[in-house]
């Protein structure tokens, strides 16, 4: 579904000079993304199609985007790059005969979460602009289309601390967060603002100080759901604190880790009993990048924490790794 190209999607020299690049689709917005704070925003397009239809799109964020077609996650980006070369991802979408929900979640943190230290922006907003003419301009491009956007609530930002340079840490409060924003569900969905048309390089010297839109030149990352991990060591512990701990042997609860490592298995859930801490060590075996995916039920007013390190530290005045106890 997702593809790399190689030309300029919209370019024609043949019109005149002030549209000679500029995209067939419009940067989009939430009005309440004043660039005041964070925002994390949805988008979403519902329409419907008559016969098998088979549209490239092309799609771009600042900062971020995950699309979702129909419910199911199809992509995520863009690519990074600086305001001279703001990367769009292509994707070749199929539509069967019936109704279709594109969905776009995008966030943009600037220095108010703050964004990792590699992340470039000049302001939020979203764009997907559809080949194939002025009919799949008005089915589906931003700034034509009749596109909804929704303020998503439920976030809270986090100071990075020992996680230098790579931006914020997120904190999710469930009960206000909008689920099956994915599927376009849910109320609060609002006309968004337009900001301007997108613009490729062949118009750079004429288009506003926005982005200036380039194909982008790296496969999508490698992708796949895994159940890994052995719980090694669970813990009652009396108080969630933040500072660093010392962890005993003496005080793993052997019997408990066996519904851990069922859960982690997928063969059963682990259920908490009301006013009941515990601190779980998983070990992955492996070096992984990955996103947490965790499924609850139940439990108002709980808390879940994840944290992810490379190894412990041995106890003791030096912080040396437990991984790395061989000294040169």
């Amino acid at each position: 579904m997702r593809t790399l190209i190689d030309y300029a999607p919209f370019y024609d020299a043949s019109k005149f000079w002030i549209e000679r690049d500029r995209w067939p689709a419009k940067w989009i917005n939430h009005s309440q993304a004043d660039g005041t704070s964070a925002v994390v925003l949805a988008f979403k397009r519902t329409f419907s199609v008559d016969k098998p239809t088979t549209v490239r799109v092309h799609v771009a964020a600042d900062e971020r985007y995950e699309l979702f077609l129909d419910g199911q996650r199809i992509g995520r980006g863009p690519e990074r790059g600086d305001r001279f070369n703001w990367f769009f991802e292509t994707y070749d979408l199929v539509f069967q005969p019936g109704e279709h929900t594109l969905v776009a979640r995008t966030w943009w943190l600037s220095t108010f979460g703050p964004s990792p230290m590699a992340q470039i922006t000049v302001r939020s907003g979203f764009i997907l602009a559809a080949e194939g003419g002025e009919p799949m301009r008005d089915l589906l491009a931003t700034g034509y289309a009749p596109w909804e956007t929704l303020r998503m609530g439920g976030y809270r930002w986090v100071p990075p601390g020992v996680t230098w340079g790579t931006g914020c840490k997120v904190h999710l409060i469930a009960r206000d967060f909008p689920f099956g924003y994915e599927r376009g569900e849910g109320p609060g969905w609002v006309q968004p603002t337009s900001i301007d048309f997108g613009y490729g390089p062949g118009q750079l010297i004429d288009q506003p100080n926005l982005w200036s839109l380039k194909p982008a030149t790296l496969p999508a990352m490698f992708e796949r759901e895994l159940r890994v991990g052995v719980a090694r060591h669970v813990q009652a512990i009396t108080e969630v604190r933040d500072d660093e701990q010392v962890v005993l042997a003496a005080d793993h609860i052997a019997p408990e880790a066996d519904a851990w490592n069922a859960m982690l298995r997928g063969d059963a859930p682990i259920v908490i009993p009301p006013n009941t801490l515990r601190r779980v060590i998983i070990d992955l075996a492996e070096y992984y990048c990955a996103y947490t995916d965790l499924v609850t039920s139940g439990g108002n007013g709980s808390m879940v924490r994840s944290w992810w390190a490379e190894s412990l530290f041995e106890a003791g005045s030096e912080r040396v790794k437990a991984m790395y106890n061989t000294r040169v």
